[in-house]
């Protein structure tokens, strides 16, 4: 898990790197250097707003890597102290049955390979197999927000306390939605940006960091006291 916590202060430092060359470029109006004409040129200002809007793709990409790999560390923990369905808790034992019944459930599949997936899953709980889950269970694809982390958290049975100053990672919401207009093509970079300061830029940027920070040091708690594990299990 520290190595996923590292890789998130290392990304945050990417953030604060982007905010910084952004605020040069607002305060010094650095200009490009174009070898052919051996000649500066003026940044122009709708190159601008492309940059700023850019930030959002920065700070997303942030926010995913660190809770997709952070809920990993878990599954990835319970692997190597061999949890069966028996010495995992409730939330874990839901997860890993709901993974299973998509498999059984699935449009394509018939009577035959639904029912084996029905035998092997009794098989698997009876017998005590190793737990076994990836990141398919795991509800990301482009749409984390706080509400969504604080459901990931809940599901797992992981808190979703986080400092004040976070305010809730309510701007997570704005980051989620402008990658996503951005990605599929709904608003131009040009036009996202257009109207976006880097003040607002910096508070969102601190607000998210708060937040994660402290979902990921609640992840490390979860991970070092095994609370994946049933209550009465040592």
């Amino acid at each position: 898990m520290q190595q996923v916590i590292n890789e998130f202060e290392q990304r945050v430092k990417d953030v604060e790197q982007y905010l910084h060359f952004l605020k040069q470029l607002e305060e010094t109006q650095v200009g490009l250097y174009f070898p052919e004409r051996e000649a500066y040129s003026k940044i122009e200002d709708e190159l601008k707003d492309i940059l700023r809007a850019n930030a959002y793709i920065i700070m997303y990409n942030m926010v995913e890597y660190s809770i997709r790999y952070g809920i990993l560390e878990i599954y990835q923990e319970m692997k190597l102290n061999k949890c069966t369905y028996s010495t995992i808790r409730q939330e874990i034992r839901d997860i890993w049955l709901n993974e299973h019944y998509r498999k059984i459930f699935k449009v394509s599949a018939n009577w035959e390979s639904a029912r084996k997936t029905a035998a092997q899953l009794v098989e698997e709980a009876v017998n005590n197999v190793i737990i076994s889950l990836d990141e398919e269970a795991i509800p990301i694809s482009g749409n984390l927000d706080a509400r969504q982390i604080r459901l990931i958290c809940e599901a797992h049975g992981i808190s979703y306390k986080t400092h004040p100053d976070a305010k809730g990672g309510v701007e997570l919401l704005t980051v989620k939605k402008q990658r996503n207009s951005l990605a599929h093509g709904n608003i131009s970079f040009s036009e996202c940006g257009n109207k976006l300061g880097l003040e607002k830029l910096e508070k969102i940027q601190s607000e998210i960091v708060t937040f994660v920070r402290d979902i990921l040091a609640n992840i490390m708690d979860y991970i070092d006291k095994k609370k994946y594990e049933r209550a009465n299990v040592s």
